[in-house]
């Protein structure tokens, strides 16, 4: 890492088409939220959460974790994807079949007996993925991240296309059931396009067992995220009602934004590049801060703006029907900051064969975040749901970076890199928050986005001059590998 090799141009490269192909995707999905806020009602996005928890539940539960233990196992893995292709299309079938008969049950659960429709017609999406070309994931384990950004482009466009098209016509939810289903369907029409590996129905149960004792920790680690991520949710429906729940879910998806999109980048670029590296831990460790280093540099900023500027946001965007959610979301921006460097955690303990970490500490926030969700959900609604997300995910942090220090052999002051964007986005905030009381409403949109081109100014201005004067090097690391990229 330390001379700009080979793979670091890599990892550079592929970290920068990774984040361009997410940008561009968010862009589609925050389009189709904006058009779909503002046609359907806080009930469709609840049904539409109903059928998300059912489908993230069967979908987590079976997981093989065969796409990881491909990608962490070193040398040619091809004579492996035959199997994990028949062990993904088994899986497809059996797990559309059961939420198609599980579907009442789920409706009950939410005693919203209009779900069932909803979570029937999804249930194909199970079958969808399974016939996916399996090959693609030669595309992470070898950096071409290329191809795999025309994969997701593709299927995030389709699913665009139709969801909005689809509003305009129908005027409920099943415009965005529609439309997911016909981005699953593009996506596995591409799949084997972009990917000349041609897989056969073998199986070899040897073979099957090896994946297996690796993606074991996968397996129970999702399912633990899974309750993290989606338990909350499941609460909000069955507890506070499908309405509550549509709040609940947009405030969630919004001011998870920069964590959802930074985790996907770390986990696509990161752990295949750790696996690579495990027996080096120098440059793992060098590797790690300077994942670190980006991650927090953006995430951060991010999660602070949307902090500040919510219920702007709210109002301006989605319209006034949605302010209630506006305090919620908030919260939630605290935990989607942390997340994002809970992110960088992950590929690092499962690189170096140890995923059971990942899952020790996720099991702690998990029974941390069950003893208290419920009654603050009690007291004080969706708002106190959000802090029982956020406390819990405080406590597992401390508990990951004991973790990491020990694994990359550094000291706790070689976090001191935060600081940067930590102060850049205080300064950021403040100032935002003195400008919006001298200037009272936010009128209209373009205002609001003048406000955020000035908060994103006024924080790289003040977090490179607070990295100058402390000596860290973080913007030098940047301009580093933008050189790489380029």
């Amino acid at each position: 890492m330390r001379s700009g090799g080979t793979l670091s141009k890599r990892v550079a490269r592929g970290g920068a088409i990774v984040g361009v192909s997410f940008v561009t995707q968010e862009i589609f999905r925050f389009a189709r939220t904006l058009v779909l806020a503002r046609m359907l009602s806080p009930t469709d996005f609840g049904l539409m959460g109903i059928a998300a928890i059912g489908i993230s539940t069967l979908e987590t539960f079976s997981r093989t974790g065969f796409d990881r233990a491909l990608i962490q196992r070193k040398g040619s893995v091809e004579d492996y994807l035959d199997t994990a292709w028949v062990v993904s299309i088994a899986r497809g079938i059996l797990l559309t079949g059961m939420l198609y008969l599980l579907s009442p049950s789920v409706a009950a659960f939410f005693r919203n007996q209009e779900a069932v429709p909803v979570v029937r017609a999804l249930s194909l999406v199970f079958l969808l993925d399974g016939l996916r070309n399996v090959g693609v994931v030669l595309f992470q384990k070898e950096l071409a991240f290329g191809r795999d950004a025309v994969l997701r482009q593709t299927q995030v466009v389709a699913e665009f296309i139709v969801a909005v098209w689809l509003a305009f016509r129908l005027g409920n939810v099943w415009a965005i059931v529609y439309g997911m289903l016909a981005g699953r369907m593009i996506g596995l029409l591409v799949s084997y396009a972009i990917q000349p590996y041609r897989p056969r129905l073998i199986f070899e149960a040897q073979k099957a067992k090896e994946l297996f004792d690796f993606g074991r920790y996968v397996w129970g680690y999702m399912v633990i995220i899974f309750l993290i991520t989606q338990g909350d949710d499941a609460l909000v429906g069955r507890v506070l009602g499908t309405a509550a729940l549509g709040f609940y879910g947009l405030a969630y998806k919004i001011s998870n934004f920069p964590a959802t999109g930074i985790t996907h980048v770390i986990s696509q670029v990161t752990f295949p590049a750790y696996s690579k590296l495990q027996d080096d831990i120098p440059r793992l460790r060098e590797a790690y801060f300077r994942t670190l280093q980006f991650t927090t540099l953006l995430s951060i900023p991010v999660a602070g703006g949307l902090f500040i500027l919510a219920p702007e946001i709210v109002a301006n965007v989605l319209g006034e029907r949605w302010i209630p959610m506006v305090t919620t979301m908030q919260i939630l921006c605290i935990f989607g900051a942390l997340r994002s460097i809970g992110a960088t955690f992950g590929p690092l303990f499962q690189s170096v064969g140890r995923p059971d970490l990942v899952g020790r500490f996720s099991c702690f926030q998990l029974v941390f975040m069950a003893m208290v969700i419920y009654p603050l959900a009690i007291r004080w609604n969706i708002l106190g749901v959000a802090l029982a997300v956020v406390i819990p995910m405080i406590a597992a942090q401390a508990l990951q970076v004991q973790a990491a220090v020990q694994i990359i052999q550094c000291g706790f002051r070689a976090f001191a890199d935060l600081l940067v964007p930590v102060t850049g986005t205080i300064i950021m905030m403040v100032s935002l928050w003195l400008l919006k009381g001298s200037r009272g409403d936010i009128a209209d949109v373009w205002e609001l986005f003048l406000l955020l081109f000035f908060g994103g100014l006024l924080y790289l201005v003040s977090a490179y001059i607070f990295d100058r004067v402390c000596n860290r090097g973080v913007f030098k690391n940047v301009v580093q590998v933008l050189r790489w990229v380029t």
